[in-house]
């Protein structure tokens, strides 16, 4: 699930197989992500965690991040008998008596990185300015709930097997604040696993098939037989949901309505306007449909029940912004491009 917030819209994916995001038009594209992301999840975390080890790759951890004027790299390693210990690219170590030291203890291990200039004092290194500190990503998974509360200065930084950064930032949840894996400045990812999180980043780093991306509207009239693969606008009919999404197989097509929970049931529904009425569509049955035609649904909740119309885009802010998402080059620009302005697009990264 994708959620775009300081705005009126939430931005929402389904997709077919097993990536909770909007998918691609490549076909088998997703059992592909999915073995991939199997493979990349099984070799991921496989580390000899001897004493001498850790402070080996902690120092490797601590040398990877982005280089920043006047900040320090430290990397948060796990220790010997179940703690933790910050160490310095040079492989000096900080053991720390629990978590809760690490705010004070970022200084201290931060000074042993400085390399001393002209006009220090004696023996008295100067704090940096800003600091870095790396996590591993199996780390990243066992406390992102638990570093929230780091100085302002300090920004924690996930280290992939592959060497590859990504900022991490708090975001509030159901159950807390925890840290989220940044995309980008403004496209955060909460994984569920570390198979969510590799297949996640694979596809929203890939290209967009413009010509596969389509804004679907309900219309359950004989009329919704008229339109084709060919319109930029897709017709559904509710009625009949699976043949009507059969039309735009391998396409992803942005849906968008009013999302509730089910008055008796509590399940989630999506409510839209389908000509003169107002139709209830049951979330689960709709993905169910699209996975069956191997279409994905990118679902972008709204205030409105007015669903897109055939004249070009002439009518509401968000076809506006589905015409502009058009240029976007990856998948984390299309979702950045249909979520409101200034805002932050979080997504829920199931398996």
């Amino acid at each position: 699930m994708l959620r775009s917030f300081k705005g009126s819209l939430r931005v929402l994916a389904l997709v077919a197989a097993t990536l909770c995001v909007v998918s691609t038009a490549d076909a088998g594209l997703l059992s592909r992500l999915a073995r991939e992301a199997g493979d990349a999840a099984g070799s991921a975390g496989k580390h000899i965690d001897t004493p001498k080890h850790l402070l080996d790759e902690g120092a490797s951890l601590a040398k990877r991040l982005p280089k920043v004027t006047g900040a320090a790299s430290l990397a948060l390693m796990p220790a010997p008998g179940n703690a933790w210990q910050l160490v310095t690219p040079d492989g000096k170590s900080l053991q720390l008596a629990s978590l809760h030291d690490l705010p004070n203890a970022l200084d201290d291990a931060a000074r042993q990185t400085h390399r001393p200039l002209a006009g220090d004092l004696p023996g008295k290194a100067p704090v940096p300015d800003a600091l870095q500190l790396a996590l591993r990503e199996t780390d990243f998974f066992k406390l992102r709930d638990q570093l929230v509360s780091l100085p302002p200065k300090a920004r924690a930084v996930m280290v992939r097997p592959n060497g590859k950064t990504y900022d991490l930032k708090p975001i509030s949840t159901s159950n807390g604040t925890r840290l989220a894996v940044a995309l980008s400045p403004d496209v955060l990812i909460n994984p569920a696993t570390a198979r969510a999180l590799d297949g996640n980043i694979r596809f929203l780093s890939r290209p967009v098939k413009r010509a596969d991306l389509k804004m679907a509207r309900f219309n359950s009239s004989e009329a919704a037989n008229a339109s084709g693969p060919g319109d930029m606008i897709a017709d559904l009919n509710a009625d009949i949901l699976a043949s009507s999404l059969a039309k735009y197989k391998n396409r992803t097509l942005v849906v968008t309505g009013r999302i509730t929970p089910h008055p008796q049931t509590g399940r989630p529904q999506l409510s839209v306007r389908d000509g003169k009425s107002v139709r209830e569509i049951d979330l689960d049955a709709f993905q169910r449909a699209a996975e069956s035609q191997r279409v994905n649904l990118m679902l972008v909740e709204s205030k409105s029940l007015v669903q897109p119309g055939k004249s070009w885009f002439s009518r509401t802010a968000l076809e506006k912004r589905f015409e502009s998402a058009q240029s976007a080059i990856t998948q984390a620009e299309l979702l950045k491009a249909l979520s409101p302005p200034n805002s932050t697009t979080l997504i829920h990264a199931a398996d």
